[in-house]
């Protein structure tokens, strides 16, 4: 019987992930901590997905299956939040998978509003090309310290956290956004969190596939361009109390992410840019370590000069 004092609900928006959702399932099925419901959001797929849904959630009560025509992973996490009941939420990609001990919580994250875990990054062939392990648990109270740890880190991807439901209320993705809304949820999260626990148990397996959205626009520059200048308003938006946080990212992620894709810019794209950059300032940048205002300010100055 569920205990829904502790309740995790587990959101997988799925699109056409035939080949790997059992995985995904059969990993949070193997959980040690089993106080789980799994809200899994059909998103349009035109492949065996729906199906195979279908047969895990005829075998476990836990598993509840929602349908709707292709609309997005942003829709299908706003659908997954109406219907979720637990004090916690968890979101995962449907061709991802987490290690048993995933969702182990124990008294000292039972307050926290967000508990991050370990990520070990995959290619399409299973082989780990990346790890980011969190070896010793801390605890994170201060709100500047908060700051700096998530946009230092890069740490604004959803799915390797619990978070508190309480802390997330009322709040959606946008639903406009194919690229960054993640980041921009995330950012609307920390500014109200109080409480950030890095966990060094369990972990979440990211898979690289060729053909996912992120690889897609890297292979496309001009998109890559037009989605990241379109991001941008976004993160200043959602930032509007914390207007430090907004330049951080900018000059931490953003700026160097498009200065790499400088040679497909159109002359307005370049001005659009020196209008961004021209507001950060050293003094703005208190989130981020000196040797990345440096390569920050080096690389606008050679912006300048294009």
């Amino acid at each position: 019987m569920l205990n829904e004092e502790h309740l995790i609900s587990i959101i997988i928006p799925i699109y056409n992930t035939e080949q790997h959702l059992q995985l995904c399932l059969d990993g949070i099925l193997g959980q040690t901590n089993q106080n789980f419901e799994i809200l899994l959001i059909n998103d349009g797929s035109t492949d065996n997905s729906l199906k195979i849904c279908q047969e895990y959630a005829s075998r476990d009560s836990r598993i509840l299956v929602f349908s709707q025509p292709n609309s997005g992973v942003s829709s299908a996490r706003n659908q997954g939040l109406k219907y979720a009941k637990g004090k916690w939420v968890v979101f995962i990609d449907s061709d991802d998978w987490i290690s048993p001990d995933f969702l182990h919580l124990d008294k000292e994250d039972e307050n926290g509003d967000i508990i991050q875990k370990s990520v070990e990054t995959h290619n399409f062939k299973g082989e780990v090309i990346n790890s980011k392990l969190i070896t010793k648990k801390e605890i994170i109270t201060d709100k500047e310290h908060i700051f700096r740890h998530c946009i230092n880190q890069k740490t604004n991807a959803l799915w390797n956290k619990i978070i508190s439901r309480e802390l997330i209320g009322n709040l959606q993705f946008d639903e406009s956004l194919r690229i960054g809304e993640d980041l921009i949820f995330f950012l609307s999260l920390i500014q109200k969190t109080s409480r950030y626990i890095l966990s060094p148990t369990g972990i979440y397996h990211y898979i690289i596939h060729q053909e996912s959205i992120m690889q897609t626009a890297k292979k496309d520059p001009v998109a890559c361009i037009r989605s990241t200048l379109n991001l941008v308003p976004k993160i200043k938006d959602s930032t509007i109390e914390h207007p430090r946080i907004y330049k951080g990212i900018i000059a931490e992620t953003i700026f160097i992410q498009l200065y790499r894709k400088r040679k497909f810019f159109s002359s307005e794209e370049r001005k659009r840019i020196k209008n961004i950059i021209d507001e950060i300032r050293w003094k703005d940048l208190i989130y981020i370590p000196v040797r990345k205002k440096i390569k920050f300010l080096w690389k606008k100055i050679m912006w300048y000069m294009k």
